[in-house]
């Protein structure tokens, strides 16, 4: 799923009754959502619509297909593996996210994450949730 998405800032910041300024961006994408979406000033993201966020996780699947024979085997991996890998880039959100401030150094080894998560998946099935 590729989808464009149009941002469109409002020119005033919000003011909460607790003090925290907020800046309000209005999203249109090309299948026609409207998405309002607030992010704090000091560049902390609010929330985010789901489509956007499996935007990102596909971007990142294209990047890991894209690996080149120095970064992979070229073999299928097993669950294992795809454990390990997990519990190597977990470790490497938690340093980023102890080291650094704010979250985004974090939620960048996190999209990583999710990629490997749906790479898992997509090698050896998704069981669905029942209930």
């Amino acid at each position: 799923m590729n989808v464009q998405v149009h941002r469109f800032d409002f020119p005033e910041p919000v003011t909460l009754h607790n003090g925290q300024v907020l800046k309000v961006e209005y999203n249109l994408s090309e299948a026609g959502l409207d998405v309002a979406r607030y992010r704090v000033l000091d560049g902390v993201p609010g929330p985010m619509p789901r489509a956007e966020v499996y935007a990102a996780i596909d971007g990142e699947r294209d990047y890991q297909d894209g690996l080149g024979a120095d970064r992979t085997d070229g073999h299928r991996r097993t669950v294992g593996d795809y454990l390990t890998m997990f519990q190597y880039y977990l470790d490497q959100a938690i340093a980023a996210w102890t080291t650094n401030p704010g979250d985004e150094q974090a939620l960048d080894v996190i999209r990583k994450l999710a990629g490997i998560a749906v790479h898992c998946m997509e090698d050896h099935g998704a069981p669905k949730r029942e209930g």
